[in-house]
């Protein structure tokens, strides 16, 4: 598919066993995803997948905890080591459906803090605190 330019991708409590290891491949230039929204667990898999298409992605939409037990206290380290040079906007989506992604304002405002830390940093939101709506396909 190499003129997929979106995608939004999500998994549910049941697939978490087969979705622990998965990897993605880095696709060829000049095909790849610009916008990604991606709710998967573990966040090493959601990250993959990220990094599969670093080289284009534009806009990235991760389903992230702002804290623990699900939550990734080393983020922007993960996020860092994506290489998503082209990335100019990161909305970390708090709010789904099962709420295993809880949001913990203080704890969020820390993760945003440490995100603009990354080089090549992206504007970042939080669909919580800044009332970022999905938008529509």
């Amino acid at each position: 598919m190499p003129r997929l330019r979106r995608l939004e991708v999500y998994s549910d409590r049941r697939q978490l066993a087969a979705l622990a290891g998965l990897r993605f491949p880095r696709g060829a230039a000049p095909a790849g995803l610009r916008w990604l929204r991606v709710g998967v667990y573990p966040l090493a898999t959601a990250l993959s997948l990220a990094r599969a298409h670093a080289h284009t992605l534009e806009e990235l939409h991760l389903v992230a905890a702002s804290a623990e037990p699900y939550g990734c206290p080393d983020l922007a380290a993960e996020l860092g080591r994506c290489g998503l040079g082209k990335l100019r906007r990161l909305v970390l989506v708090r709010r789904t459906g099962d709420y295993l992604c809880g949001h913990d304002a203080a704890e969020c405002r820390r993760q945003k803090r440490q995100l603009a830390t990354v080089p090549t940093a992206p504007r970042v939101e939080c669909s919580a605190c800044d009332n970022v709506d999905p938008p529509a396909f």
